[in-house]
């Protein structure tokens, strides 16, 4: 057998290693989950009101940074005690430590738990956890209201400090998470939108505040009115959405939405909505702002 030949048989038995190591990795995740974590959370990922906060389309944002991926591993290894809000809603459950587990455990949970209910909000380049990578991260061991106190402040002050600063509108804190919850899941973490049936906001959206009716329009839709924050927050995740989708496009003249400006847009919601954003986007084309063939859909 030649040298080039044994190579690739090595790489190939190497690979289906690999592929058999990750299934049974992910197995135990999902075992481990169903076991120790569904009770609280919810074999869906939605969590329980007041007491366990959803897993839904919030953590994928988590894992991009540093603070976020030390907050998780010491989250399930320490646990965690004491109020935090969410979005507006205060949770005051416990989150058990769980810090008998192994390493690979702790890790397997983590894999499944992004690629099950955080699938669409995971970063293009997301590294799944190591044991490794979990043991490293559980320096320095913490006690559940640390983790609460430092770790996952931590995590707050990084994901504030993700908003880029803009002179016309103001740096918003708590809208990261108000937009992960609410948003995120249908026009993704990089504001792409699902394929072909969810606008996408990169590129795009800013654009609406330089014509007539656009500023109105886009926090008039039902997804925004209808969301369950309240008029602050909800405005909060408005001005932070622009600012890191649409920045480039704004209106020189943009102000940006005040509570008031989203209480009276609520009462005034759009019926037909399909109807009126491709109003508004032939109004985008006619002032020049886009080409004739542009709708904003992302069917690339």
């Amino acid at each position: 057998m030649g040298v080039w030949r044994r190579i690739s048989l090595l790489l190939a038995t190497a690979a289906v290693s690999l592929t058999a190591a990750a299934a049974q990795g992910a197995e135990e995740g999902q075992a481990a989950f169903e076991a120790k974590c569904a009770a609280c959370h919810r074999p869906n990922g939605q969590g329980a009101p007041g007491l366990y906060p959803a897993l839904l389309d919030r953590l994928g944002g988590y894992v991009e940074l540093e603070e976020g991926r030390d907050y998780l591993v010491q989250l399930v290894s320490y646990g965690m005690y004491g109020k935090v809000k969410i979005d507006g809603v205060g949770y005051n459950g416990i989150m058990p430590a769980f810090a008998s587990w192994p390493d690979g455990k702790v890790a397997d949970v983590l894999n499944y738990i992004l690629d099950t209910f955080n699938a669409d909000t995971l970063p293009a380049d997301f590294e799944p956890f190591t044991a490794e990578e979990v043991a490293k991260r559980q320096e320095p061991k913490r006690t559940p209201r640390e983790v609460r106190t430092q770790a996952r402040a931590a995590l707050l002050k990084a994901l504030e400090g993700k908003q880029s600063a803009a002179a016309h509108v103001p740096v918003i804190k708590g809208a990261v998470d108000g937009f992960a919850r609410n948003c995120q899941g249908c026009h993704r973490a990089d504001g792409e939108g699902a394929s072909g049936s969810v606008p996408r906001l990169t590129d795009f959206v800013g654009y609406y505040t330089q014509i007539e009716g656009g500023r109105e329009y886009i926090a008039s839709i039902p997804g925004v009115v209808y969301s369950m924050l309240d008029d602050a927050e909800l405005a909060n995740v408005m001005n932070w959405m622009l600012k890191t989708y649409g920045e480039g496009e704004l209106a020189a003249d943009f102000k940006p939405y005040t509570a008031a400006d989203i209480a009276r847009f609520r009462a005034d919601p759009i019926e037909n909505v399909r109807t009126k954003r491709a109003q508004m986007v032939r109004r985008l084309q006619v002032a020049g702002l886009i080409p004739e063939n542009e709708d904003g859909l992302n069917d690339r």
